[in-house]
């Protein structure tokens, strides 16, 4: 199984908590780290999360300071990937990251590659027509026939399967540039809670409603 998660709502959960940015940044990583401990658990053999698009690439200079290193204090926690044999892997590109949190991000990449329980992928300067510009071009550099096959082998990651399911906090409902080619088919789960509130018992409501979500892909 293949779960999608788009953690909105870190600002503004740590603006109503009266608490500057940078504590709801942090909240955000923290409960990034709790879903190594507890998806493995509901058989989820694949998960990808959207931790920063293209656009929040253009945020103030401070806050992508700060979340630079977060994100590196995060690849650099080792042992919790290891203690749940967790294989991790990222999308797209990493020329604006600083290279200390890139070679953090490339460490924990090779340092993971044999692990095999769960296979959890981070999306980083992220955003999907930019994915689907670059396939194109692959395609016809090679001088390869537009196909739905050869679209797949071209993406960033085809090795990880279409998704069962998108759960995204907050109130807004939409896919916001993420992977939509292979979301195609995926349900979506939205929860009106923001990404620091999200715990193990909303994951599980998740799943109860893609228990009785049937799909017959239009047949």
């Amino acid at each position: 199984m293949h779960i999608w998660f788009i953690m909105d709502g870190n600002r503004r959960w740590a603006k109503s908590i009266w608490m500057p940015k940078f504590y709801g940044h942090k909240k955000w990583v923290e409960n990034l780290e709790s879903l190594l401990d507890f998806l493995p658990k509901y058989w989820v053999k694949f998960a990808t999360v959207y931790a920063l698009s293209t656009e929040n690439m253009q945020r103030e200079e401070s806050e992508l300071k700060d979340l630079f290193k977060l994100i590196e204090t995060f690849a650099k926690k080792q042992k919790l990937f290891e203690k749940n044999q967790v294989k991790f892997e990222f999308i797209w590109k990493l020329d604006q990251f600083p290279e200390s949190t890139k070679k953090a991000l490339l460490d924990l990449r090779e340092f993971t590659k044999d692990f095999e329980r769960l296979n959890f992928q981070v999306a980083i300067n992220y955003w999907w027509k930019d994915e689907l510009v670059r396939c194109f071009k692959k395609l016809k550099e090679n001088w390869e026939e537009i196909s739905e096959e050869n679209i797949w082998k071209y993406l960033d990651n085809p090795r990880y399967p279409d998704p069962e399911m998108i759960i995204r906090t907050w109130w807004k409902k939409r896919m916001s540039n993420f992977l939509v080619w292979q979301g195609a088919y995926a349900e979506h789960y939205y929860i009106d809670k923001m990404w620091p509130e999200f715990k193990e018992e909303n994951f599980i409501d998740a799943l109860e409603f893609l228990k009785w979500a049937w799909k017959n892909f239009g047949k």
